[in-house]
């Protein structure tokens, strides 16, 4: 005897519960505080490695990178003098500095002074009480800068302090290393392609470092079930 074996009317299928996500996501965020000026993307949007995601006002780092210049011209100045001393014209030009760093100073400090009062009343934020502390810490810097530039004038400097002044450069060469990158991490870059799943912030909003700004999902790699 002999039958014919015939398909099945329907293929068996399964159902499994689980969730689908893309192998590669991660959530961005600034290495510095500042406030947001710009958060050019949406949820859903793709983006290209490399493309601007958001971006943090750059003028307080600007600021601090132009400090730390002016402290190294200064840095410079005094050790040209330490290293020949200081005609009567160019020290009466470092009175004038320092006359000039005194009043910068002590505008600083009076600034500073009504911040932190505001502060502790809980009227400003932390980022403007601080932006206010590094302002006078950096004026005070510059004052004992130019002071120490007009004594070297005045009297001369022995090798050691010349070699202790070139340390003071390179220390502030470092400072301004790190202020650069501070500046350049203003800038949020996407770190491959990929699609904005979710945003957290506003635009205009004040940003503490280290915070969510976007969660970012790999398109091209392959996806995990779980």
């Amino acid at each position: 005897k002999s039958m014919v074996v015939e398909a099945p009317a329907a293929e068996s299928s399964y159902r499994f519960p689980g969730r689908v996500k893309a192998a590669e996501e991660v959530e961005l965020s600034f290495r510095v505080s500042g406030t947001l000026v710009a958060l050019p993307v949406k949820e859903g949007q793709e983006v290209k490695r490399g493309e601007l995601i958001a971006r943090l006002d750059p003028r307080d780092f600007e600021t601090s990178i132009a400090s730390v210049k002016s402290q190294i011209n200064q840095a410079k100045a005094q050790l040209k003098a330490m290293r020949r001393g200081e005609r009567s014209e160019n020290i009466r030009s470092m009175e004038a500095q320092v006359r000039a760093s005194q009043a910068q100073y002590n505008e600083a400090q009076l600034n500073f002074d009504r911040y932190a009062k505001l502060y502790k009343d809980k009227v400003v934020s932390k980022m403007e009480y601080d932006n206010a502390l590094a302002a006078r810490d950096v004026a005070k810097a510059n004052l004992e800068s130019s002071k120490e530039s007009l004594a070297v004038g005045q009297h001369g400097s022995r090798q050691e302090d010349i070699e202790g002044q070139r340390s003071v450069i390179e220390g502030l060469q470092s400072q301004r290393k790190q202020a650069q990158d501070a500046l350049t991490d203003t800038s949020l870059l996407a770190p491959f392609d990929g699609i904005i799943s979710h945003t957290y912030v506003e635009n205009h909003q004040d940003i503490e470092a280290k915070s969510s700004i976007v969660k970012l999902q790999n398109i091209n790699d392959s996806v995990q079930i779980t």
